[in-house]
């Protein structure tokens, strides 16, 4: 009969070793303490590497926007080199528009007026009065000046507007003296529709190829002047359009001659 022993009571605070052994005991230990040591040493591993990739791919974003900024940069400039090509002012100091005292064509007075007030040009309407003027589909336009006002050393071009009601002009003595003047000072003169006849009659197209309204072919041709039959036509200081169809390209002719001289 074996007697059983009365175990040791444990005291509070006490750590008493496994009956694995010491020796194995402190075995296990360090084989806990070298697989904490590694899992560690893997989570910092793990760190240093996403630290890396994160300041390489730091390095190729920065790269990346430099080059993006150089790019549209570059173009950038270049668009605002063309905008400021585009909006800067031409050499049109001032241009005297000269439209009927009723029925002149109305797109033929708008499209060269707009175009040369958006180029920063001072443009002055002038007629026979200065009384409100109708145009044929319905716009009005107040003159500024009247003709016998007109010193024609204060402009650069002169612009007359065609419509059924520029056969008025055909043979005012004033405008016929302010294109004379225009014309010998070697400044452009331009002229639309029936509006050509005012040249003719001021006697400066003979010899000169010049466009209007087919039906006032004939009157050219009786002062001399040479009739093409095209939209529009330049020759010399001379600019001629045939009709309202056309007088947008009309405007944007006589404004790129102006920055040619």
């Amino acid at each position: 009969m074996v007697e059983s022993r009365p175990s040791k009571p444990l005291v509070a605070g006490s750590n008493p070793v496994p009956r694995l052994g010491k020796s194995r005991y402190w075995k296990e230990e360090k084989k806990m303490l070298d697989i904490r040591y590694q899992i560690l040493a893997s989570k910092s591993s793990i760190r240093h590497r996403v630290s890396a990739l994160y300041w390489r791919f730091m390095r190729y974003y920065l790269a990346l926007c430099m080059l993006v900024f150089l790019v549209c940069g570059s173009g950038n400039e270049q668009v605002q080199s063309d905008i400021e090509k585009h909006e800067k002012p031409t050499l049109v100091k001032s241009v005297l528009i000269v439209i009927a005292p009723q029925d002149f064509r109305d797109e033929e007075f708008s499209e060269p007026y707009t175009l040369f007030t958006k180029s920063g040009a001072n443009v002055v309407i002038a007629s026979t009065d200065t009384l409100p003027s109708k145009g044929m589909l319905g716009m009005t336009v107040k003159p500024d000046i009247p003709f016998e006002k007109v010193i024609t050393d204060s402009f650069d071009i002169l612009v007359i507007v065609g419509g059924t009601g520029c056969k008025a002009l055909w043979d005012d003595s004033s405008l016929h003296r302010i294109v004379a003047q225009f014309n010998g000072a070697n400044k452009i003169i331009a002229a639309i529709c029936i509006a050509p006849v005012v040249l003719a009659r001021a006697g400066i197209i003979k010899d000169i190829e010049v466009t209007a309204f087919p039906a006032v072919k004939d009157e050219i041709g009786k002062c001399g002047g040479c009739f093409i039959d095209t939209d529009i036509t330049v020759c010399n200081n001379i600019i001629t359009g045939s009709g309202p169809e056309v007088a947008k390209d009309f405007a944007q002719t006589i404004l790129s001659e102006i920055e040619e001289r």
